[in-house]
C-alpha cells in the first residue's frame, strides 16, 4: 500500500462577517470562514439535477485573467490514454495494493474525474456532486451541520456544535506510476479515520499539514493530510494554554507551528507564538496583535489581522521577526481586518465590509480600495493579479489589487442581506479554484460556476441549502 500523493487543491474564499467581531469573534457559526459552511439534519435529495451548461455567455467587461495554480484539476502533465504498448505493468506493482481506505470497489478511469463536495447550511449532510454532469451521487449524514475543508485525497468536515472531525471520502484520485498517473473513481463514503476534538473551528492547510485549532480547550492538532488513512496521519498535539478563538499555521519547511496566544476572559487572542513542530518548545512570542483574527500565509511570511493593522512574521536562518503594517489611513471607525488572503508577495485583507485593504509587504503601508456595496466574502487569485469579490447586491466583481479598479462585473445570485448574530438565514459564499469561481445559492438549492473571466459556465442543482465547497479530483 502506497500514500496518495495527490497535491493539495487551494478551494477557499475569504469570507467577510457582517460584523466583523460580532459575527466571528465568539460566533458558534463558521460563516467567516474561506471554505466553512454550517449544516443540519435530514437527507434531502435535489428532484432536478441540471448539468453545467456547455457555453459561456459574454460579458459586458473585459475578461480579466486569474491565473490558474500549478496545483490544479487538469492534470495537463499526464497523458490518460493507457497504451499498453507504452505502459509496461510490471507484475510487482498491483494497483489494488495501493488503493487506500475503502477503495476495494475502486475502478480506473482515462481521466481525472472531478467532484463537488458540499456542506449543507441547514442539513447535518455533504452532497458529493460530479462536477461534469451536476448529478448528486452521494449524500452522507454528518453527526451536525458542518464546514468543508480540502484536504488533498479526502475533505474534512467539521462539526463544531458537536466536537467532531470528519474524514470524507470524495471516491476521486489521481495516483503517479513512472511518468504517468492513474485516475480512480470509487463510492463517495463517510470513513471512519474521524477524530473527537473540542469545538474544531479554524481548519488551516499548508503544504501537506494541517493545522486544526479547537476552540473549546485552545489545543491544536497537526495533521499529515498524505497519512490520513495511517494510524500516523497526527503529526502533533499542541496547547496554546487556554481556550479561545485562535488559529495555527504549521509549516513545515520550517519545523515550526505558528499559533494564537489567549488573552484572560477575552474570546480573542492578542499575539502568536512559534512552536516548534515536534517538540512543542516555544521558540519566539510576538504579543502585538490585539484582537486577533484571520490569517494567510506563504513560504516568505505568515500574517494575522489585528484590530490596529496586520501582524507580518518573516522567517530568517534561526529566527523570527515581526512587525505591524498599520491600517489604511482615515479608516472608517471600528474598520479592521479579519481575514487575509495572500499569494507570492500580495496579501489583501478585508477591511470591514465595505472595502478591501492591500498590504505593500516592501513598503510597509496598507492602502484601502472602497467597495461599491458591502462584500459577503473575496479570495485572492493564486499570482495575485485579481481579487474576485462577491458583494450583498447578488454581483461577482474583479477587482485589480495594485489600482483598485472594478476590471469586470457580473450579476450571480438575487441580493441577500449580511446576517445578525445566530439563527439568521443562510446566505451565499463564495470558493475560487483554478480560475472557476464558485458561488452558492443556499435560497434556490444550486451552486453557480464562473470561469476567470465572470462567464458563467453552468449551475448546479443540488438542493438543499449549499455552503461551503470543495473541489475533489
Amino acid at each position: 500500500m502506497t500514500r496518495s500523493t495527490r497535491p493539495p487543491r487551494l478551494l477557499a474564499a475569504a469570507a467577510v462577517c457582517a460584523v466583523v467581531l460580532a459575527a466571528c469573534g465568539d460566533s458558534d457559526d463558521s460563516s467567516d470562514e474561506p471554505a466553512a459552511a454550517t449544516a443540519a439534519p435530514a437527507e434531502t435529495t435535489p428532484e432536478t439535477t441540471t448539468p453545467p451548461t456547455t457555453g459561456a455567455p459574454e460579458t459586458t467587461a473585459p475578461p480579466t485573467t486569474i491565473a490558474e495554480d500549478d496545483d490544479d484539476h487538469d492534470h495537463d502533465e499526464g497523458d490518460h490514454d493507457h497504451d499498453e504498448d507504452d505502459h509496461d505493468h510490471d507484475d510487482d506493482h498491483d494497483h489494488d495494493d495501493d488503493h487506500e481506505h475503502g477503495d476495494d470497489e475502486a475502478v480506473e478511469v482515462a481521466e481525472p474525474e472531478l467532484r463537488l463536495v458540499v456542506a449543507d447550511a441547514v442539513e447535518p449532510v455533504v452532497r458529493v456532486v460530479r462536477h461534469s454532469d451536476g448529478e448528486v451521487i452521494a449524500t452522507l449524514d454528518m453527526p451536525g451541520t458542518v464546514a468543508v475543508s480540502d484536504a488533498g485525497r479526502y475533505t474534512l468536515a467539521a462539526a463544531r456544535a458537536d466536537d467532531r472531525l470528519e474524514v470524507v471520502d470524495p471516491g476521486t484520485w489521481t495516483e503517479p506510476h513512472g511518468d504517468h498517473f492513474h485516475s480512480f473513481v470509487a463510492t463517495p463514503t463517510l470513513t471512519d479515520m474521524g477524530f473527537d476534538v473540542d469545538d474544531p473551528t479554524h481548519v488551516v492547510g499548508h503544504g501537506d499539514l494541517i493545522a486544526v485549532f479547537n476552540d473549546g480547550d485552545g489545543s491544536v492538532m497537526v495533521l499529515d493530510q498524505t497519512a490520513l488513512s495511517y494510524d500516523d496521519a497526527v503529526v502533533a498535539s499542541l496547547d496554546s494554554g487556554a481556550a479561545h478563538h485562535g488559529v495555527a499555521v504549521a509549516l513545515a519547511e520550517y519545523g515550526v507551528v505558528v499559533l494564537t496566544t489567549p488573552v484572560e476572559g477575552e474570546s480573542l487572542p492578542d499575539g502568536v507564538a512559534v512552536v516548534d513542530l515536534e517538540t512543542g518548545e516555544e521558540l519566539q512570542r510576538f504579543p502585538d496583535c490585539p484582537g486577533l483574527h484571520g490569517e494567510a500565509a506563504t513560504d516568505a511570511f505568515v500574517a494575522f489581522g489585528c484590530t490596529d493593522g496586520v501582524l507580518i512574521l518573516e522567517p530568517h536562518d534561526d529566527h523570527w521577526d515581526a512587525r505591524t503594517i498599520a491600517r489604511p489611513e482615515g479608516s472608517a471607525d471600528g474598520a479592521r481586518t479579519g481575514t487575509l488572503a495572500a499569494s507570492g508577495e500580495t496579501l489583501v485583507g478585508n477591511l470591514g465590509s465595505g472595502a478591501l485593504a492591500v498590504i505593500d509587504l516592501e513598503g510597509g503601508v496598507a492602502t484601502a480600495i472602497e467597495l461599491p456595496v458591502e462584500m459577503r466574502g473575496f479570495a485572492l487569485a493564486p499570482d495575485g493579479t485579481s481579487v474576485v469579490v462577491l458583494t450583498i447586491d447578488g454581483q461577482v466583481h474583479l477587482i485589480d489589487p495594485a489600482t483598485g479598479t472594478i476590471t469586470a462585473s457580473t450579476p450571480v445570485v438575487d441580493a441577500f442581506e449580511l446576517p445578525e448574530g445566530h439563527g439568521a438565514a443562510p446566505i451565499p459564499q463564495l470558493a475560487v479554484v483554478e480560475g472557476h469561481i464558485f458561488v452558492t445559492d443556499p435560497v434556490n438549492g444550486s451552486i453557480v460556476e464562473l470561469d476567470s473571466s465572470l462567464a458563467e459556465l453552468g449551475r448546479f442543482d443540488v438542493g438543499g441549502a449549499p455552503a461551503g465547497v470543495v473541489l475533489a479530483g
